[in-house]
């Protein structure tokens, strides 16, 4: 559309954000409807296992979006996928628009799952490839405030639309979310690509003016010890061309990465285990649960959203001054338990009753005061995690891995997370009508364990360089590499030292070698 593209990090964290809305549209847009008589009856009365295939499609979507992202990756710019993220939404959500059976609904849950996915691995990668190291947290969190004001939002939208007890009030909420995509789509156009994918494939001349283009723009509103370096297209070589697009999948789970890939994978795996998804997308359940009805159920519904919501804007102030580690282990030992304690009041005080509303999901009640121990515990539930998991185990998993195996690291770790989401959301129904308050205290109990686990063996990040981080994984590079990481930086960097790579490119077709002399730590001459 045009050559001039976005270099000021203000605005591309702009547009992230409006990314990052989209990720959170299809967390409340089914689950209003999901418990109204009127839905039920259209779509005649969804069994619990066909309610978990309607709540779990965009889960689908997701892991499938992930795997779509690991095999095009190394040949899609990272625009261009943010271009066809778009696309799948706005198909998915016509098909929304004119759903006559759940079938449809998956479908069109599934197709905008799919740009969850992608964008689920694309954004944090994008920012991790443009953003200096100590920005990276702060917009990562703009994001994810982003993602937690559009579920709030379409919420209120879907219960307002909900008034008017028709099909026309879920066409509608699914049809609103056609316009944050076409408002991204158009902007992506003037977003620009990676220096990293741009070296990677070549484009070294356009690398080098993307890199420097934005290095201007932000060290001209910054000091000098937060600044990004200019660099020369023979820098960006000897920093991005070793040779990451050669890195195999299978790569991931020998030396010296699998220790990595291990780590990486359960972070994740903690995510999902700690139940924030299963609470949000059934909340509605567990509010029919402890008695409550009609509005009084849905405003006590909208609550955890307003708490994810405000308390999402606490980790863009701290998220790049807390250690990693102790963050995320901060929030899941207190997450365990209050799950756990969740299902004990509900196996206490709770006794079985009749599908609730004609729904078999709800088949267990807990009246007067236990009930409301229960979302009192849900709500602080979602304050523990929107301090803490919603965006520490992302930034922690992308940190862990060096620069050339990131890429496909991250990829592979939230494909894991993703493959356990949707077994955990299509179950979810099925756990309710047969474990009843069990449910609370498996999904406690696992997410204990793993937290003693990370404990353990978990490595701590924060403040390292890249180097150092790998030497944590790897003992045969622990002599070379140790010390806080103060040491790391005053480090002395007045030795020559030598390299060379090969560079195949329009530049460079011939592959020669380039010989490059490393000094004063910062830049390269020929």
């Amino acid at each position: 559309m045009s050559d001039k593209k976005i270099c000021h990090l203000g605005l591309v964290s702009f547009i992230m954000s409006i990314a990052g809305f989209i990720l959170g549209m299809e967390i409340t847009s089914l689950a209003v409807f999901l418990t109204s008589e009127y839905f039920n009856q259209y779509f005649n009365n969804p069994s619990p296992f066909q309610q978990g295939i309607l709540m779990a499609s965009s889960t689908f979507g997701g892991l499938f979006g992930c795997i779509i992202y690991t095999l095009i990756v190394a040949k899609c710019g990272r625009v261009t996928l943010f271009h066809l993220g778009s696309i799948l939404w706005f198909i998915g959500s016509i098909v929304g628009i004119f759903v006559y059976n759940i079938w449809m609904i998956a479908a069109s849950r599934f197709i905008k799952g799919i740009t969850i996915g992608i964008f689920s691995i694309l954004i944090p990668a994008y920012i991790s490839e443009l953003y200096p190291a100590k920005k990276k947290g702060r917009v990562m969190g703009y994001t994810q405030l982003a993602c937690t004001l559009s579920t709030l939002i379409i919420h209120y939208l879907c219960v307002g639309l909900n008034e008017l007890g028709n099909d026309v009030s879920f066409r509608a909420a699914w049809g609103f979310e056609i316009l944050p995509v076409l408002l991204f789509f158009g902007l992506t156009f003037w977003l620009p690509e990676t220096p990293q994918w741009l070296t990677l494939h070549g484009d070294y001349t356009k690398a080098q003016i993307i890199q420097n283009n934005v290095a201007t723009s932000y060290n001209s509103r910054h000091n000098e010890v937060n600044h990004i370096d200019l660099l020369h297209k023979i820098d960006l070589a000897g920093i991005y061309g070793d040779g990451s697009n050669d890195l195999k999948y299978m790569d991931l789970f020998k030396k010296p990465y699998w220790k990595q890939t291990l780590f990486g994978t359960i972070l994740q795996l903690l995510v999902q285990f700690s139940g924030i998804n299963i609470l949000l997308f059934y909340i509605t359940y567990i509010c029919e649960m402890i008695g409550l009805k009609g509005e009084e159920k849905f405003v006590c519904a909208s609550i955890p959203y307003f708490i994810n919501t405000g308390l999402s804007l606490f980790p863009i102030m701290y998220m790049d001054h807390v250690k990693r580690k102790i963050s995320t282990l901060f929030g899941a030992f207190p997450l365990s338990l209050i799950m756990i304690a969740i299902g004990v009041i509900m196996a206490v005080f709770g006794h079985s009753v009749k599908p609730i509303d004609g729904n078999k999901s709800i088949v267990w009640f807990i009246e007067g005061k236990p009930g409301l121990w229960i979302l009192g515990l849900c709500l602080l539930f979602v304050v523990i995690f929107a301090l803490t998991l919603s965006c520490m185990p992302t930034i922690f998993t992308s940190e862990i891995f060096e620069l050339k195996s990131r890429p496909k690291g991250m990829a592979f770790c939230i494909s894991a997370g993703w493959l356990l989401n949707c077994i955990l959301t299509l179950l979810a129904p099925l756990m309710m009508e047969y474990l009843k308050w069990g449910t609370f205290i498996l999904l406690g109990g696992v997410t204990f364990v793993v937290s003693i686990i990370i404990s353990i063996y978990g490595k701590e990040t924060y403040n390292l360089s890249e180097k150092q981080i790998s030497s944590l994984f790897d003992k045969n590079k622990r002599g070379s590499f140790t010390g806080s990481s103060d040491d790391n930086k005053s480090t002395s960097t007045n030795e020559n030292t030598t390299m060379s790579i090969s560079i195949k490119s329009k530049e460079n077709p011939a592959s020669q070698p380039i010989i490059l002399q490393k000094y004063s730590g910062s830049s390269f001459s020929v």
